[in-house]
């Protein structure tokens, strides 16, 4: 059992920390304690001990400790593209031994579009994307500018194609409802009322059309009196309201 004391530790939250630990076997709670904020005890305003019982870990063999430590390294969710990148095994401890995991990211993304997606104004590797990554990281560089070149171009050819999908996902909405309104107006023709209003503008149209268009008055007095039923009877909703109704993702 160790002890620590701790300066006003509630104004940190050290309970995730923790419980990582305990996770991991690093150690364990006491006897009767059933949470990690129970290993805190205040000796004083703003004063506190912690105490930590050493967990299951530290009593295994130390090869199966050592396979461990390998095991969670390599579940790491940074191992892989460091590996990837060409950084060894003991390049990889080191560096999440020693620096920050957001500076690792960085560089890594860094790395990754030099390797894989020609930027432009990348001069090229020295040497290799291995060292071009523990150099940039062992001496905290800042990321290049060529990088926030390439990724506002990344961003912008990004809006394009969602733009060009948005503009075909509309046009097929449109065929939907083309033809979903036109099954509808069908429908309406037949229902009673819509085959009374029919038949009273149909003969009129059909006599009209004798005249005009002979070839083609039967057809053409049908579209006319579908159409001055659609225009004067039939009831649907605008695109607008339709898509708001049938699609509310697609009109978000």
């Amino acid at each position: 059992m160790a002890n620590r004391v701790v300066a006003d530790v509630l104004s940190f939250d050290l309970t995730a920390c923790i419980r990582e630990l305990l996770q991991h076997g690093i150690i364990e709670l006491g006897r009767g304690q059933t949470d990690p904020k129970q290993l805190f005890l205040k000796r004083g305003k703003g004063l506190y001990v912690v105490q930590f019982f050493e967990g299951s870990y530290f009593r295994k063999p130390q090869s199966e400790r050592t396979t461990m430590q390998q095991n969670t390294i390599v579940n790491d969710p940074l191992y892989q593209p460091l590996c990837a990148i060409g950084v060894d095994a003991a390049g990889i401890r080191r560096l999440f031994k020693q620096y920050s995991r957001g500076l690792i990211q960085r560089w890594i993304r860094v790395t990754d579009a030099a390797m894989h997606e020609t930027p432009r104004g990348f001069p090229g590797f020295k040497t290799s994307p291995a060292a071009f990554l523990m150099d940039a990281i062992q001496n905290e560089r800042m990321p290049p500018d060529w990088i926030y070149t390439h990724e506002k171009e990344l961003k912008r050819q990004a809006w394009e194609t969602e733009r060009r999908r948005q503009a075909t996902s509309e046009v097929e909405l449109r065929e939907q409802y083309k033809v979903e309104r036109f099954a509808a107006l069908q429908a309406y023709l037949h229902t009673t009322d819509g085959r009374l209003q029919y038949e009273s503008y149909e003969p009129t149209f059909r006599e009209f059309y004798r005249t005009v268009e002979p070839d083609r008055f039967r057809e053409a007095a049908r579209d006319a009196a579908s159409g001055k039923v659609e225009r004067e009877h039939f009831q649907y909703p605008d695109f607008g309201v339709w898509l708001l109704e049938r699609h509310p993702l697609s009109a978000g």
